[in-house]
Order: C-alpha cells, then structure tokens, then sequence
C-alpha cells in the first residue's frame, strides 16, 4: 500500500480536501502541481470523503476557461467521472485571487444556472452545492 492510501484509510474516518481540484483539466504548470491526481480522487472516494472546489484563479483557470466556466469545468469532470458523490464548493474566499465572476456567495446563482444551461438536474445541483458537505460533515460528529 503506498504512503498516500495507508496515512488516508488509516484512521477509518472520511477525509476531505478542501480547496482541492483536478489537475489534468487546468492546462498551467501550477494548476498541475497543485491540484489532486485521478489516484488521490479515487483514495479519496474509497474512504466516503469530500473534495471541496477552489476558486484561485491558477488552481481553475487557463486559456481555455475562466470565471464560471473554468468551475463548471471542474465539476463536469468530477460528476463524468463518478465522483458527484464527494464533490461540494470550496471557494477560498480568505483572499486569494479568484475571478470577478466567482468572487463571492451572490455570484453562485450564475454557476448554478450554467451547470442548469449544460443538463444538470436540480436534484444533482443540490448535492454539489450543499447536500454532499453537509452529509460529509454529519458523519463525523
């Protein structure tokens, strides 16, 4: 078992990573250092934890996308790959840089209504917004 999954399924409890994201989507080196592996999703997944999406502009965006899109870029990911399950929103609101378009809880609604635009059911919608942190963290008290 590599050093990753033991200290992560160790303790029997879930874990999270808050403000983390999906490396291969954002196409910036640090994006790509910073931002979590298929192998780490996975662990993450096996032990019922929770990934909370960051906003900082270099963790979501590159030339392809940015603002809204770049974060729904993200979830895309996580809910075609399987993981609608563990994925809430972050943010970072603690003064890092994020993009105008996300820079605070009232701009929400406009990621709301993308992922609304791109086919996601209300039902799927609640679970990424708050369903999946507030199962998450029910869990451990």
């Amino acid at each position: 078992m590599n050093g990753r999954k033991k200290t992560t399924t160790s303790t029997g409890n879930p874990v999270t990573a808050n403000a983390g994201n999906r490396a291969c989507i954002v196409n910036n080196d640090y994006g790509r250092k910073r931002n979590l592996t298929k192998e780490q999703l996975d662990i993450i997944k096996s032990v019922n934890g929770l990934v909370g999406l960051n906003y900082y502009t270099e963790f979501i965006e590159d030339s392809e996308a940015q603002g809204v899109d770049a974060l729904c870029r993200q979830i895309d990911y996580f809910c075609e790959q399987g993981y609608e399950n563990m994925v809430a929103l972050g943010s970072d609101f603690d003064g890092c840089r994020i993009n105008e378009a996300l820079s605070g809880v009232e701009k929400l609604g406009e990621v709301y209504n993308e992922l609304l635009k791109r086919g996601y059911r209300e039902e799927l919608l609640q679970k990424i917004f708050w369903e999946n942190a507030d199962a998450f963290f029910k869990k451990l008290i």
